[in-house]
């Protein structure tokens, strides 16, 4: 399967990506996708051309359909301006390989995620159409697909979306059983219908019961790309995910760093950075950190302060996988034993 990288107009390579800002996701994005089902970031030159710009993706699946089906649209209200593109992700026999095939934006203003009156003028509004629109392409999940939805042409500065597919989980014992497409299938009933979690007997949990906090949210950690001080690098294994109220990731050369969206003033974390959606981004000890994830890292559909404990000293026990990006999770007391 050919791993590609699709672009309308002119190929964004990673590196570049540092001229980039991310935009707020899709507030109609689930917190967590669901395999087989698509997943977009928006980058904007800086500054960013349309500085209003609200990304959307509504979900048109149907019973009995094979495919991912969808609308992801743009719009700016304030300028009544609107674009986008049609999509249908198509799986096929081998597990995470999919048909991707893009068509023109089969929807308006009266179909946004928005309670602005003005959306039910569709007088009001202007249809961008986009300079041209991507063949069909089989596409591998997790490989980033980029489209240029908008350049403004005095400046040149444009609007990037970055989509990738959400990738299948591993099965107990490790591989897969099926074809891609009853996989497919089984992820669009099982795990949508909440048929796939961890399952934990009741007899494993201990203690009194006490209120839910706010250091009890997860995190889900999966590295597609990173790049540290302008240095970035793509080879990260996406398969690996990690989940917890404690994530962390090795990168080699820079250590351990742990991840936390609550302050841990007493574990020594500080306050180092943001989580938007699938991109992290933070400062510590001289380095800026961005770092790319294929999904939601922290469920809802806020920015959120990041805190981070840095280790520059750790390195994995397997001598072999030094060289290699790492991600996992540590509970707070496994953290707090270690560190004192």
């Amino acid at each position: 399967m050919v791993r590609s990288m699709l672009v309308l107009g002119a190929l964004v390579a990673w590196p570049a990506l540092a001229q980039f800002q991310s935009v707020v996701p899709s507030k109609s994005t689930d917190p967590f996708a669901v395999p087989g089902d698509p997943h977009f970031v928006l980058y904007a030159d800086s500054p960013s051309p349309m500085p209003a710009i609200v990304a959307e993706y509504a979900a048109a699946n149907r019973g009995g359909r094979l495919a991912s089906i969808g609308h992801r649209y743009f719009y700016d209200l304030s300028a009544h301006l609107y674009f986008g593109y049609d999509l249908v992700i198509q799986p096929e026999e081998s597990v995470d390989s999919y048909r991707v095939t893009f068509s023109d934006l089969s929807i308006g203003p009266l179909e946004f995620q928005t309670d602005s009156p003005d959306s039910l003028n569709a007088s009001l509004w202007k249809h961008l159409p986009l300079p041209a629109l991507p063949a069909a392409q089989f596409v591998q999940a997790g490989d980033p697909v980029s489209v240029s939805v908008f350049r403004d042409p005095e400046s040149g500065r444009a609007l990037v979306d970055t989509m990738t597919i959400v990738p299948m989980p591993a099965m107990a014992g490790g591989g897969y059983f099926g074809t891609g497409r009853e996989m497919w299938q089984w992820a669009h009933t099982s795990v949508r219908s909440g048929g796939v979690t961890a399952v934990r007997r009741a007899s494993d949990v201990f203690g009194s019961a006490r209120a839910f906090s706010a250091a009890d949210a997860e995190m889900r950690l999966q590295m597609r790309r990173i790049s540290i001080s302008g240095t970035a690098d793509r080879d990260v294994d996406a398969t690996r995910i990690a989940n917890g109220s404690l994530v962390w990731f090795y990168a080699p050369g820079h250590g351990r760093y742990i991840l936390s969206l609550t302050p841990r003033a007493d574990l020594g974390f500080v306050q180092a950075g943001e989580v938007r959606g699938g991109l992290i981004t933070f400062s510590i000890d001289k380095d800026d950190i961005l770092l790319e994830s294929p999904s939601m890292i922290a469920p809802g559909d806020s920015a959120y302060l990041l805190y981070v404990l840095h280790d520059a000293n750790w390195t994995p026990t397997a001598r072999g996988q030094t060289r290699m990006y790492l991600v996992g999770s540590v509970s707070p007391r496994e953290l707090a034993a270690a560190v004192k």
